[in-house]
């Protein structure tokens, strides 16, 4: 009986094995092809509750010079940092340096009178009524915040009253960013850096401001015919983050555990905005909501050819993370793959 059972074990674990590796080539057999199609051109990394199920790069760093990307090869994340802005503002809310809703004014007392009705929570929430800078056509390489401000001093108006409606603003989180160094008295890389990245072992990331913080193993951007399209931005808040898919793991991992701020304050994090009218915006603090999927949070990235993207399920623990340096892509058709594929263990191709 004992040999039965140990034999039956051993099967056991032969099969578990064979799933977990069937799986992972499933998964890679997946983004080859759409590699291979000439849809992906980046690194990815997908796990579940138990660990890394698929951790690779496709294609190249730099076509130039024919330097292949790796799995620790950092990427512009564009608007995928909002996501880090937003947890510098929890951490300072829980060292009772600020409130959600405190007053744009309150930090800005130069800006015109409609800075009395934007609070902290609309800029966090795409609902302040403050036009995107880019729309104003005041968004060119080598940019800061500073210059961002400058711009938001001659704005007669908001767009609408804050809190009537979702509009996106890369602005809000510029300013969220600016914020967070009026009271910490740091530059925004110092800032994360000290708080964020170091205690949570994201050791490859920074946050591009002003000060020119070194880039590791940085890639360059290309479009769809492989020409070079990459200049610098030293906005940050909105974006400004390079990073990895390694140190993205890291980051999805400590906001499970809580290892940052409370749960109550990521419970926060994660909940929608009620309107003005009652209704509700699919939008929490840098991070957009899934009203069918209340498990599911995401956020994606987009500037010059740069492709980013995050997906979580807070329930399973189970996290995709896709990075690209190339703007020709079909992320909802890979991704709808991929989940197919975690659900089921099956590859509906």
């Amino acid at each position: 009986m004992k040999s039965i059972l140990l034999v039956t074990l051993g099967l056991l674990l032969v099969f578990t094995s064979g799933t977990s590796i069937s799986v992972t080539e499933k998964l890679d057999q997946i983004v080859e092809r759409y590699h291979q199609d000439g849809y992906y051109n980046g690194t990815i990394l997908v796990a579940d509750k138990n660990g890394t199920l698929l951790k690779k790069a496709y294609g190249m760093a730099d076509f130039g010079k024919k330097r292949p990307l790796e799995t620790s090869s950092t990427f512009y994340m564009a608007s995928v940092s909002k996501q880090f802005t937003a947890m510098a503002i929890m951490l300072l809310k829980e060292r009772k340096l600020l409130t959600i809703d405190d007053k744009l004014s309150t930090y800005f007392p130069s800006f015109p009178d409609w800075a009395h009705s934007v609070t902290i929570r609309h800029l966090l929430t795409h609902t302040s009524g403050i036009p995107d800078y880019y729309g104003l056509g005041a968004s060119r390489p080598g940019f800061t915040n500073t210059d961002v401000v400058e711009v938001v001093k001659g704005i007669k108006a908001l767009r609408f009253t804050p809190g009537a409606k979702y509009e996106y603003s890369n602005t809000a989180y510029v300013l969220l960013s600016s914020i967070v160094q009026q009271i910490s008295g740091m530059g925004f890389n110092s800032f994360m850096q000290e708080n964020v990245f170091q205690p949570i072992g994201m050791k490859s990331t920074v946050a591009y401001d002003e000060t020119k913080p070194q880039r590791t193993n940085r890639c360059k951007g290309f479009d769809a015919n492989g020409k070079e399209d990459d200049y610098p931005f030293f906005t940050t808040g909105g974006g400004g983050l390079y990073s990895n898919v390694d140190d993205m793991y890291q980051w999805h991992l400590a906001l499970q555990t809580n290892k940052l701020v409370s749960a109550a304050a990521m419970s926060e994090v994660y909940s929608p905005m009620i309107l003005n009218d009652g209704s509700t915006s699919w939008y929490g603090f840098g991070w957009a909501l899934n009203k069918d999927a209340p498990a599911s949070v995401s956020h994606g990235g987009t500037l010059t050819s740069f492709r980013t993207y995050i997906d979580r399920d807070l329930a399973t623990g189970s996290v995709i993370i896709m990075l690209n340096n190339v703007g020709k892509t079909k992320r909802d058709e890979l991704l709808a793959e991929i989940k197919a594929l975690m659900k089921t263990g099956e590859s509906n191709h």
